[in-house]
């Protein structure tokens, strides 16, 4: 399904007046409706304690039905029309709803009924047919959710709609009211406080409210200490931090944290797309989080033109998609650019209808184009890199990287124990860790065996010989001009002299040149070409030039620019010593390691815009050993943290922790 079928159109429990097989009683298990001027005695009740703190802001103290965990409920919806029955709350001044606001509603009432197991039957109102026999009763019709056009609000400015929750102590229980000529039902604002305020009339609350649990500053739940729009529906704060300039994120469904309360307190629905699911981001940001109750499914980027970041992992917010709790993905595609995507593990999780089982973790992972980092998690996974520079980790299992092409056009080697597969052909250079599995189109074969199948093409086997005439002494060779495509200009102590870079020898394939500078403050400029610069130690500017650079500052307070082409800048706490370096042109794809982090040991530590005047940023303080005291500082400049992607990680027994744009 493409990006606009996330959304669905229609649910199989969500009736409206001319439905099919719709219900005939409700909630209480009577005829469809209530009194208007009865409480909901016996209907509403105190849910059970949920101890998650990111959902606490969230939470009322009541709820529909009984106090039984995920026991499904019907419930019925009406509108107001002109000369209806009253509506029990003081000063309101009711009106309808034009049908535009109307269908707007039931949209978003299919979009809750998608993943939670509420059955909502609409009715006409009426002042006649219900029972009269009850103390107090007036004999007229609602629905439990009963949706207005308040007409006071026209004079709040501050108040645009208002909903209440389920209350068995008030007759205004599941009223919802709006005004209509500020809430533009079919804009994106619009929509979404038609969300929110559902939500309240279900139980939720908006977490926005003084008395909620504080959120964090900055992260993917939250926006400045405000739980964000891309955590519930109920907030009203966008993640602007996320998002790039000029975009908006109004819900357009259920976000991770309703999903998870609502599915607690009313039951999933296990009907949801239970077949094989492919979800393609072929298209603008889609502000829902993904439910899917069974198949093997796919999140889809290939026609996306920017890097993604995916984490396969429940209960996840990304950037464009989050998987709801207990939704499993095995299978991700990535865009043309340069992507991040992690597998799932195995082990026992918590299915869609609750019921633990043992999940396998066998993802199917495929980077595309661009220089993709896969890291697949444990389980028997098949990754694919696609052409580009990737990084394939396959964790944990029996782990197969798989290439669209014959063995013939390929040739292995390995770096320090790491093995690296590369495909002219293709443009092709991968990094495989932990990949058991090599599969071509002519043959597959164990990785472990990759060296000494797929040989390194010869150098000029049988070159020519052109031997010097005995009787003639070869003349004096001139001093040679550096050549241009290895010129690096140094600065030192006041003085600039060209140097000419080593040819690089190491393990990152597609880098040319090399420099290992001095424990003096040095400023470098690298070529147009790919060069692998490691200041040492001092106080040291360098820019890399063109090129696809890997810049390292040493010890020290340094200052590293990328300059054009797609960089890498190392920051290294392994040898001791204290270094803080900035990143001035961090660009998304691009990444910063910081070389010993412990995880589980090492603490990281965000400074939103320290660092030096003019290159301020979200500066990452890291104290390796946990000691209390910072071994290496590291500033993006311009960005704030929200905007940083942390994932940690580890190379031939060496761990990492490592920085990108979002």
């Amino acid at each position: 399904m493409s990006i606009a079928a996330w959304g669905p159109t229609s649910s199989a429990t969500v009736y409206g007046l001319t439905s099919a097989n719709r219900p005939t009683t409700d909630i209480d298990g009577g005829p469809l409706g209530c009194d208007p001027a009865l409480l909901r005695t016996g209907i509403v009740t105190t849910p059970q304690t949920i101890s998650d703190t990111s959902l606490i802001p969230i939470l009322s103290g009541s709820k529909w039905g009984t106090a039984q965990a995920a026991t499904p409920v019907t419930l019925t919806y009406s509108f107001y029309e002109s000369g209806g029955p009253a509506v029990a709350a003081a000063g309101v001044t009711p009106a309808p709803l034009d049908i535009a606001f109307r269908d707007a509603i039931r949209s978003a009432l299919v979009s809750i009924a998608d993943v939670a197991n509420i059955s909502f039957v609409e009715i006409t109102e009426s002042a006649t047919g219900g029972a009269t026999g009850a103390p107090g009763a007036s004999g007229a019709l609602v629905g439990h959710l009963r949706f207005i056009d308040d007409a006071r609000l026209d004079s709040d400015p501050n108040t645009a709609s208002y909903a209440i929750g389920p209350s068995a102590t008030a007759l205004s229980s599941g009223l919802v009211a709006f005004d209509s000529d500020r809430v533009i039902a079919a804009s994106g604002g619009g929509y979404a406080t038609i969300l929110r305020e559902i939500g309240r009339a279900l139980g939720l609350t908006y977490s926005f409210e003084p008395s909620d649990a504080p959120a964090p500053y900055r992260g993917p739940t939250s926006e400045n200490g405000v739980w964000s729009t891309e955590w519930t529906m109920m907030s009203a704060t966008m993640p602007v931090s996320r998002l790039p300039a000029g975009a908006v994120f109004n819900p357009v469904g259920p976000m991770l944290a309703d999903i998870q309360v609502l599915q607690s307190w009313y039951g999933a629905n296990l009907n949801t797309r239970t077949g094989n699911d492919t979800y393609r981001i072929d298209g603008p940001l889609l502000t829902r989080a993904l439910w899917d109750a069974g198949g093997t499914d796919t999140l889809d980027a290939s026609a996306s033109t920017t890097g993604v970041n995916f984490n396969l992992a429940v209960n996840t917010v990304n950037y464009g998609y989050n998987v709801a709790w207990n939704t499993l993905f095995e299978n991700a595609i990535g865009s043309v650019g340069n992507d991040t995507i992690f597998g799932t593990n195995e082990g026992p999780r918590i299915g869609p209808d609750g019921v633990w089982f043992d999940h396998n973790g066998n993802n199917r992972i495929d980077g595309g184009p661009g220089d993709d980092h896969i890291s697949a998690g444990s389980g028997d996974d098949t990754l694919i890199g696609g052409t580009g520079r990737n990084w394939l980790h396959g964790g944990l299992g029996n782990d197969t990287a798989v290439y669209d092409a014959a063995s013939t056009d390929a040739y292995a080697y390995t770096v320090q124990g790491t093995l690296i597969l590369s495909i002219p052909k293709l443009g092709i250079s991968d990094t495989l860790v932990d990949i058991e599995q090599l599969s071509f189109t002519d043959r597959s074969f164990a990785a472990a065996d990759a060296t000494s199948i797929l040989l390194p093409p010869s150098a000029n086997p049988n070159p020519p010989s052109s031997p010097i005439p005995p009787s003639l002494t070869p003349p004096p060779s001139p001093v040679p001009a550096i050549d241009p495509a290895r010129r690096l200009y140094v600065t030192r102590g006041g003085a600039s002299t060209e140097v000419a870079m080593d040819s690089y020898s190491g393990p990152v394939t597609w880098l040319r040149n090399m420099h290992i500078g001095q424990n003096d403050s040095e400023a470098m400029q690298g070529t147009e070409h790919a060069d692998f610069i490691n200041t040492l130690g001092g106080d040291d500017a360098v820019n890399g030039g063109g090129g696809d650079d890997v810049l390292d500052g040493g010890l020290g307070s340094n200052y590293l620019i990328g300059g054009s082409g797609s960089d890498t800048f190392f920051v290294d706490g392994r040898d001791g010593g204290i270094t803080w370096s900035t990143v001035t042109d961090l660009e998304p794809g691009e990444w910063v390691t910081a070389w010993g982090w412990k995880e589980g040991t090492s603490k990281l530590t965000w400074a939103e815009m320290a660092g030096a005047e003019g290159a301020k940023g979200a500066t990452a303080h890291i104290d390796l050993d946990n000691n209390g005291s910072i071994d290496m500082s590291m500033t993006i400049a311009g960005k704030s943290s929200g905007a940083v992607l942390v994932t940690p990680g580890e190379v031939n027994g060496s761990s990492y922790l490592a920085f990108t744009l979002k």
